[in-house]
């Protein structure tokens, strides 16, 4: 029995092509993006739960309170703190800390010389690897001994070829001051788990290259390093931050202003703090990509349900005759649940191979590492197997409970009740599927606003490209620059000891030299001259810096001279002092100019304080450096600076990258929301106009016989379209208007995440809803005019 209703299905399919291809293409289309979003959002909520007693490990943050009352809570804390927690917590079984170097390094490894990212470097010692659990290579690593480092597999291959080969092997830092060798003592497995933390090498801090290494051991003072620990199964948070008070008491007397916050691993990703290691999470995000999928899924299986229940209307003598034939009311139940269902698992087989496909393409282009393992996957399998059976029968329902239930004769002569014929719930149906397409398409057009708004307000770049040498060690520091300023197709050049909008800057509290106090907490970047002309700093007052300036000078943005209390021109006379790794230095620096705000930072945040330091003679090394190069000849001077850079800096390997893709890594999530908004905008219309195709199609259908008597009554095509065309106006602009103020409130809402964006247009999104409404009315009334040219008599005949 169940064979010969599924035969019958499968024939009704075939039968009636056009029907099965809309309502495969639309849902199809919209499990695909829904099933994409899962994977995303399901890999996001998993990071870190990869790591052994990933429950039990926190981070120290530290919460500083200013002058003013106002409290920072920052990632990193103090080096001798780990020890300290180890030492004088019950409960902690190990406790770590690390920090990255200032800049990037290259490391030589016999003939391959290769520069490595320092957020990819991490500082630490054998405790790291006793808080975070690694798959090992070939052994167990160690990192207990000085001069000895820990690589990842694909560095190892990168360096050797052979990643079983490195162990033993000695990786070789030099520039004209020092030389280090690093002795290999375990290769670790990149296991591409989710993680905040990305790294290649752990170094043993004793070896550490980094200038300031030597003032952060035992220092108390220098807030630079990252502390977790493992606390044993079932330690209360809130006793830990007890224990953590009373560390901070006995080490650090009197210093009320600092305060320390355990943090649960797991909470790390999506609650960022200041100062963090990687690139974070953003919940809201999550829940903004989850409503983008839920809503394509809705909108899919409420244009699946809508076609079903609209063609079920036509059914009405197959029904009939079925009954006439003997057929039961159960089998007339199974055979259009069956139907339903069938056509909802064959839209997720077609999606299910369409998101297998689509993976590699969707990883390069959003920078993910999702996969689409269906049987390694317990909570994925499950949705593929639930959501098309739910969708099945949820449409199936309506023809298989209701239309099922009515006499013989009721149906044969064509007598069936108003009230269920569907009209006001397909209307209902196909308003809301613009409504929804209203919210999509307002969404797209307000995140492409703001990130163009952010490219264009951030720092203010010109055309001409601006790339970041990543790192230049002492010596060729001020020697580069010197060589490449005659060259034409350089621009300006600077060191920097910050990128802008990307790496955060140091901070400092500055106050006047004649003040006591604790001044105020200002952000600081170490800059030469060149700086402010790449940027396109404005001056209020004062000028940039000149050959004649020492390293004690500084320029201040606006930000920094109100709260000193200052007017840009009185700033200039004054003389500051500024804290150190110890307290308040006797160091005086002069003010000698003063700039307008500028978003060294990202846009999410207000614009601070800040000062920049005069660096332009400075030979330390590690600063990195910005190149403001002119489009024209571009590839031509990358040529030139290679070769420049061979001739001064021999021992780090050129590298380069540009200053936009820096940035643009703050913004990450709202690049991925824009593509993915995008694609769902593409899908709703799509969506949309097939509901809306299959809909006026099926309608028209039913509609023949009284659109041939309008004709031979003497109704023009135009006639009969406007007239048909109407109510579709309606509907649509009830779906559309609705929308408008619902989109409002929900872009506003999620333009508060910004201190600085774009205003909501509703002349914009006006155009939008009437570009909806206008192509839909066109799309029904050429259908009308397609369905007015058929001969009369053929259609009166047929009836």
């Amino acid at each position: 029995m169940f064979r010969s209703y599924l035969k019958s299905t499968f024939r009704k399919l075939v039968k009636d092509r056009e029907y099965t291809i809309i309502n495969l293409v639309g849902l199809s289309t919209g499990l695909m993006l829904f099933l994409i979003i899962s994977i995303y959002i399901q890999r996001e909520s998993s990071v870190d739960r990869h790591l052994a007693d990933w429950n039990s490990t926190f981070r120290v943050n530290t919460v500083l309170t200013g002058s003013e009352g106002l409290t920072e809570e920052y990632a990193v804390s103090y080096e001798p703190l780990a020890d300290a927690i180890k030492d004088e917590i019950a409960n902690v079984s190990a406790a770590t800390s690390f920090y990255s170097p200032a800049a990037q390094f290259s490391f030589r490894a016999g003939d391959e010389n290769l520069s490595i990212a320092n957020d990819k470097i991490y500082f630490t010692n054998e405790n790291f690897l006793e808080v975070f659990s690694h798959d090992w290579e070939i052994e167990l690593g160690d990192l207990s001994e000085p001069n000895t480092v820990i690589i990842s597999d694909r560095l190892a291959q990168r360096f050797f070829g052979v990643s079983a080969d490195a162990v033993g092997e000695t990786l070789t830092y030099q520039d004209p001051q020092r030389s280090l060798s690093l002795i290999v003592s375990g290769v670790f497995k990149s296991s591409g788990a989710p993680s905040h933390l990305s790294y290649d090498m752990l170094i043993h801090d004793e070896s550490a290259v980094n200038f300031w290494n030597s003032g952060l051991n035992g220092n108390w003072n220098y807030l630079y390093v990252y502390t977790y620990f493992k606390a044993l199964p079932g330690t209360a948070k809130s006793k830990l931050d007890e224990s953590l008070l009373d560390i901070q008491k006995k080490y650090q007397v009197d210093r009320d202003n600092i305060q320390y916050s355990v943090q649960a691993l797991d909470d790390v990703y999506f609650d960022a703090k200041l100062n963090e290691p990687g690139i974070n999470g953003n919940m809201t995000y999550l829940y903004v990509f989850g409503s983008f999928g839920l809503v394509v899924l809705i909108l899919a299986a409420v244009n699946f349900i809508n076609l079903m229940t609209a063609r079920s209307i036509r059914r009405i003598k197959e029904v009939a005759i079925r009954k006439v034939v003997g057929a039961s009311r159960g089998g007339l139940i199974l055979q259009f649940l069956l139907e339903a269902i069938v056509l909802a698992f064959l839209a997720m087989i077609i999606a299910g191979v369409s998101v297998e496909r689509l993976i590699p393409m969707i990883n390069s282009n959003f920078d993910l590492a999702l996969n689409f393992n269906v049987f390694q996957n317990g909570s994925l399998l499950m949705t593929i197997l639930i959501t098309p059976l739910v969708i099945g029968l949820a449409s199936g329902f309506y023809p298989a409970l209701i239309i099922s239930r009515f006499q013989t004769k009721n149906l044969l002569k064509g007598k069936i009740p108003l009230s269920i014929s569907g009209s006001s719930v397909r209307n209902s149906l196909l308003a809301f599927q613009f409504f929804i397409s209203v919210l999509v398409i307002s969404g797209v057009a307000i995140i492409n606003s703001q990130l163009s708004y952010v490219k264009a307000n951030g720092l203010g770049f010109n055309e001409n490209p601006i790339i970041v040498l990543p790192r230049i060690s002492s010596k060729s520091n001020l020697l580069i620059r010197e060589k490449v300023a005659n060259n034409a197709n350089i621009k300006a050049i600077a060191s920097l000891t910050a990128i802008p909008g990307y790496r955060n800057p140091l901070t400092r509290n500055i106050k006047p030299s004649n003040t006591s106090g604790e001044g105020i907490r200002t952000n600081g970047v170490w800059v030469s001259e060149q700086y402010s002309e790449i940027l396109k700093l404005e001056f209020l007052a004062g000028r940039n810096f000149e050959d004649r300036d020492n390293q004690n000078t500084l320029i201040l943005n606006r930000r920094a001279v109100e709260s000193l209390g200052w007017s840009p021109s009185e700033a200039l006379s004054q003389k500051l002092v500024m804290t150190g790794r110890s307290g308040f230095e006797e160091t005086i620096y002069n003010v000698v100019g003063v700039i307008e705000d500028y978003n060294y930072g990202s846009l999410y945040e207000p614009i601070e304080s800040l000062f920049l330091q005069n660096d332009s003679k400075n030979t330390v090394g590690g600063n990195s450096n910005i190149v403001q190069i002119s489009k024209d000849g571009f590839n031509e001077t990358i040529t030139y600076l290679s070769e420049v850079w061979s001739e001064v800096e021999q021992n780090n390997a050129f590298d380069f990258y540009f200053l936009d893709d820096a940035m643009s890594q703050i913004y990450e999530n709202e690049i991925k929301l824009s593509k993915t908004t995008q694609y769902a905008s593409m899908i709703s219309i799509l969506i949309c106009f097939l509901g809306l195709y299959g809909i006026s199609n099926l309608t028209l259908a039913s509609r023949k016989r009284e659109i041939s008597l309008r004709k031979v009554l003497g109704a023009t095509g135009k006639s009969l379209a406007r007239l048909l065309s109407t109510s579709y106006f309606k509907i649509i602009g009830v779906g559309v208007v609705l929308g408008l103020p619902v989109s409002y409130l929900l872009v506003n809402n999620w333009l508060e995440n910004f201190a600085y964006h774009v205003e909501y247009s509703f002349g914009t999104y006006t155009a939008i809803a009437i570009s909806l409404m206008v192509i839909s009315i066109a799309l029904v009334s050429f259908q009308t005019l397609r369905a007015s040219n058929v001969n009369p008599l053929d259609s009166l005949r047929d009836e």
